[in-house]
């Protein structure tokens, strides 16, 4: 007796777990002469961060964005950066 054992992959089932929710603010506005200003201002849980560039493929427009901008993304900060501050969005 041969059994058949069917397996379907559904797309639609599949959820992909990102690390935190976010805020994308707006753009940092502030003029300081250090790499530790400009860029974008992002509210992660309680805490405010900078990034410099949003993941290649984001479909996010920063320049046409209208604030705030609600995410969901993979990130992770980027060591000794202006107090831990500024961090990489690795997928958003």
């Amino acid at each position: 007796m041969a059994a058949v054992l069917a397996i379907s992959c559904d797309k639609d089932n599949y959820k992909y777990k990102y690390k935190d929710e976010g805020e994308i603010t707006g753009a940092d506005m502030r003029l300081c002469p250090s790499p530790c200003c400009g860029g974008w201002i992002i509210k992660i849980k309680e805490t405010t961060y900078g990034f410099d560039q949003l993941s290649a493929g984001s479909g996010i427009n920063l320049q046409m964005a209208k604030f705030p901008v609600k995410v969901k993304l993979d990130w992770s900060i980027i060591p000794g950066s202006c107090g831990n501050s500024r961090i990489i969005i690795s997928k958003i």
